[in-house]
């Protein structure tokens, strides 16, 4: 089941349907790894790729990290 996470890209309110979300190790004695997958939706929530071609690596670590906070 695919969860809605509003986030900010390049400045632009949006939403980040998650469509999976895996984390493992415990951050202890195991490094952390997370792996999203997500799409990009405008504020109504419809598929805006338009905001894709905004997304870069930084912008993809921020959107990154807003999800991780909502999701654990």
């Amino acid at each position: 089941m695919a969860t809605d996470v509003e986030v900010v890209v390049a400045g632009i309110p949006a939403i980040a349907r998650v469509r999976s979300y895996h984390r493992d190790g415990n951050g202890w004695d195991e490094p952390r790894t997370v792996e999203i997958d997500y799409i990009l939706l405008d504020r109504k929530g419809y598929r805006a790729r338009w905001l894709d071609r905004k997304v870069d690596e930084k912008v993809d670590d921020q959107i990154c990290e807003q999800i991780m906070g909502v999701m654990g």
